[in-house]
């Protein structure tokens, strides 16, 4: 195998910094220090990089490294830019390492949607890279996935919470999310039967409690290394200006400055201001800020004239990026310049980051403040004793003063250079200063075993199970943050509206709610836009629980970290972003983003590739209204077209026939079309389903699937190795079983399978099923494999029975009472209960729910190869 240093050159076109080196170092003996305290410019996402390559070239199995790095992050800007290093790794690696390394690619970005095609998720012993928001990340590890299906959270949760490294970037902007962190990698541990339990490491140049014992940061060798001192020492003279008007001085201010210009600002209203103002110029402008829908937050991350300040890339002339926090943290640039109002120091240290990055040259920054800030500043505490943003903005600014004044300075500072912003003089601050100068952490809750079982029964509904919102554990209290509000538009919402909460959440199980369809913007402003809708239908999404309202009646409370879901004819949005609008909005679901078109992966395929070569996964998405043509046939007579719902008319046989990767995913009566005799009017939702080989849909007995899913299943604990003999057993035994329910009747008939082929567990054809009423194939299975001898007697019955029942995500505690059939033993369902309480309690809630996972995803991997698909 190649040297370290090698791999790493090959991988990323760069010598690693000696501080990369040690890193690999400590890895490769399954050493994760607590913290990684590297200042801005010097490549800590290279960390996806070190781990995989310490992975790759383990010599040594008895030092752990874990399968799965995650790595969690505060902006969904961050998460393209991580998932594009990532993928980069991917493309290189099994060159680098002689062919036979894989690496499974996933990105989650969204405020309120998942994405599809986790191979990451049916393959558990392939090693992988999730990158996400804290959001998408927090919630799934968490067992509450926003925009998960709830048959899906604890599968999620169970590849997140075990083997796995999860890393917290940029660490001092989500203290809430580092403390609920911290308390989920102990309770981990706190168990009887410890398999796995995840590694937890923060980094940020930026830490707000000082450096742990195991911190790991720059030493007096990194110091001596040419290109980090450039980038250490990089020359940032600040320029401190007093305004009445900040956006008037910032805009003016912006002007005078040459090459590529950063300017920050705080609200994104002002950043709307001052971008208007200077294209009314004909200047080159492009804005970023968080709020923004995701498609066209995609467009705009592939202009020109942003990729022109990306780390690297030669400044055109002038242009400016205006942009609000959205663009401070982790994302990759390097600006010639800098304007940018007041904010605290944690955020000032971000926003200086993105000005000359890469040294070798000296940048301008203006800061803009008003006096009329800081005299309320000096007022201190408000009436609940906690201390004002102007307080810790008038702290920032003496810090400023004192940098510019040369009083705080680096050791370089000297032989008449300028006093200069750089990453060495930042570190100069002397914490206590920092500390008061840093926003405020918020009020935060700690994580106890009792609130994770209560979000770890899945399989109840939110109406049934009072679960609290792991939003506050993710964020800290509401009133520490202005809590947020996500919003999608899609044109059949008024046709779904009156189907009934629980018809439209499964809709929204199967269709989900894509990253790209989301906007996002404070609760009050959601709110304050709902308003004025007047009596719209509404879908609204929170927990577990969906609710379909009239936006006038809405409550301001409860929309807070919901999803609200709008008919497209509601109106508010405004260029991608929120805004009291009355115009139709664009319906995006099934639009494919600029990041699918250009790159293959992204939020409709979850950035999932392969590693093999093969081309990633892409699932196209459609909707139609069928009616009946009084000849029991059916016509398609409306579809979502271009952004809207369009007139349409074609045979649904002939649409079919156009669309035949196509499947149906599902349906549900909107009306009848006329006569009371007739059939009624359908809505259908169909994805297409792509081969990596072709798209086939194979018949298969129950027998041959039995046989696949345990060879499968055998592959996966083989490649693991860290079972153990018996819950190896247990594992391959449950996979010959799990589906042992299909065998009755009543299921083979239902899928209408012909007498002489039962029993089938896949009829490989695309039906259209009788119903099952509440009969459930996990549960029949538990029932009709409970006496079997090699069931009985197994050391691991329990398991065994447990990953039988929950291999679809129930038995979380319970079934329902309507899977009993005639002749099913009601005493089942309370045995159920009590094996999930005895499991949970003897492996900790990501332990089985890790263990589900591994036979879910032989399960998913065998009818993946064999339909051409990978997810259900």
């Amino acid at each position: 195998m190649p040297s370290f240093g090698k791999m790493f050159r090959e991988i990323t076109g760069n010598s690693p910094y000696p501080w990369q080196t040690r890193l690999y170092e400590q890895f490769s003996q399954g050493a994760f220090p607590s913290a990684l305290d590297i200042p801005t410019g010097l490549g800590k996402t290279s960390v996806m990089t070190i781990w995989m390559l310490a992975l790759a070239t383990r010599t040594d199995c008895s030092k752990h490294i874990p399968t799965r790095l995650v790595y969690v992050v505060d902006r969904r800007a961050i998460v393209d830019q991580a998932s594009a290093e990532a993928l980069r790794l991917q493309a290189k690696i099994s060159t680098v390492c002689g062919g036979a390394q894989k690496l499974n690619v996933s990105s989650l970005r969204g405020g309120g949607g998942s994405a599809d095609g986790q191979e990451w998720l049916i393959e558990p012993h392939v090693p992988a890279i999730i990158v996400g928001t804290i959001d998408m990340i927090g919630s799934r590890l968490f067992f509450s996935g926003y925009g998960v299906g709830m048959n899906s959270r604890p599968f999620y949760a169970g590849m997140l919470g075990q083997d796995s490294l999860i890393i917290l970037d940029e660490t001092h902007l989500s203290p809430a999310m580092e403390m609920v962190l911290s308390d989920a990698q102990s309770i981990a541990k706190d168990v009887r039967h410890v398999l796995l339990p995840p590694r937890v490491m923060f980094m940020s140049a930026t830490q707000r409690s000082g450096e742990s014992a195991d911190t790991f940061s720059l030493n007096d060798k990194d110091m001596r290394d040419p290109e980090i001192r450039k980038r250490y020492e990089s020359e940032k003279i600040l320029n401190i200006v007093e305004a009445e008007d900040v956006v008037q001085t910032v805009e003016k201010e912006a002007r005078r400055m040459k090459g590529r210009v950063l300017v920050y600002l705080e609200k994104p209203r002002d950043v709307q201001k001052v971008s208007s103002a200077l294209r009314r110029s004909k200047e080159r402008v492009v804005t970023l800020t968080g709020t923004i829908r995701g498609f066209e937050r995609d467009e705009r991350a592939q202009d020109r004239d942003y990729i022109e300040f990306e780390s690297g890339n030669p400044s055109n002339g002038r242009c400016f990026l205006i942009s609000t926090s959205a663009g401070e943290v982790g994302v990759d640039l390097d600006a010639d310049n800098m304007v940018c109002d007041l904010t605290t120091l944690d955020s000032m240290i971000q926003r200086l980051g993105r000005v000359n990055r890469s040294g070798g040259r000296q940048a301008k920054v203006t800061v803009v403040y008003t006096r009329e800030a800081i005299d309320k500043g000096r007022k201190g505490k408000n009436q609940k004793g906690k201390v004002l943003m102007e307080e810790l903005r008038k702290n920032t600014l003496e810090i400023l003063r004192d940098i510019a004044d040369g009083k705080i300075a680096s050791d370089k500072t000297s032989g008449g250079r300028a006093p200069s912003a750089s990453p060495a003089t930042l570190s100069k601050i002397p914490h206590d200063r920092m500390k008061a100068a840093f926003s405020p952490t918020p009020e935060t809750q700690p994580l106890t075993h009792d609130i994770l079982d209560m979000w770890s029964m899945t399989s109840l509904y939110q109406k049934y199970a009072s679960r609290p919102s792991v939003q506050y554990w993710l964020h800290g209290k509401p009133e520490a943050q202005a809590p947020e509000t996500y919003v999608a538009w899609r044109a059949d919402v008024q046709m779904i509206a009156g189907l009934g909460d629980d018809r439209v959440q499964e809709i929204l199980d199967e269709y989900r709610i894509l990253p790209h369809e989301i906007a996002r913007g404070s609760s009050a402003d959601v709110y304050r836009i709902l308003q004025g809708m007047g009596d719209t239908n509404a879908v609204v999404l929170s927990g577990n629980a969906c609710t379909v309202k009239k936006t006038s009646s809405i409550g301001k409370n409860e929309i807070e970290y919901a999803t609200i879901l709008l008919p497209c004819s509601a109106g508010g949005l405004i260029d991608g972003m929120l805004e009291s609008a009355k115009h139709a909005v664009d319906d995006v679901a099934d639009k494919e983003s600029r990041t699918i078109r250009q790159h293959g992966v992204g939020d409709t395929c979850d950035g999932d590739v392969s590693g093999s070569g093969r081309r990633p996964l892409q699932r196209r998405r459609a909707r139609i209204v069928v009616s009946p043509d009084g000849d029991g046939q059916y016509r398609v007579t409306g579809a979502v077209v271009g952004g809207s719902f369009q007139d349409q008319d074609i045979s649904l046989k002939d649409w079919l026939e156009e669309h035949s990767q196509m499947t149906l995913v599902y349906r549900a009566e909107l009306g009848a079309s006329g006569d009371e005799d007739e059939a009624s009017n359908e809505i259908m939702y169909y994805m297409e389903m792509l081969s990596r080989q072709g798209s086939t849909f194979t018949k298969k007995s129950l027998d041959e699937h039995h046989a696949e899913v345990e060879e499968e299943a055998g592959r996966i604990v083989s490649a693991l190795d860290v079972l153990g003999q018996d819950l190896s057993d247990a594992l391959i035994m449950a996979a010959r079983i799990h589906d042992y329910g299909k065998a009755r009747d009543h299921w083979q008939r239902c899928m209408r399978v012909a007498e002489d082929d039962r029993p089938l567990a896949k009829t490989g054809r695309r039906i259209r099923p009788l119903p099952l009423g509440g009969f459930r194939h996990e549960f029949a299975s538990v029932v009709d494999s409970n006496d079997r001898s090699e069931v009985a007697e197994h050391p691991e019955r329990d398991l065994i029975l447990h990953l039988v029942a929950a291999h679809h995500g129930r038995a979380r505690p319970c079934f329902k009472p309507d899977v009993l059939m005639d002749g099913d033993p009601i005493v089942e369902l309370h045995n159920s209960m009590s094996r999930y309480a005895r499991l949970q309690s003897r492996f900790g809630p990501w332990g089985l729910a890790w263990l589900e996972g591994l036979l879910r995803g032989a399960d998913w991997a065998t009818s993946a190869a064999r339909d051409g698909r990978r997810t259900r």
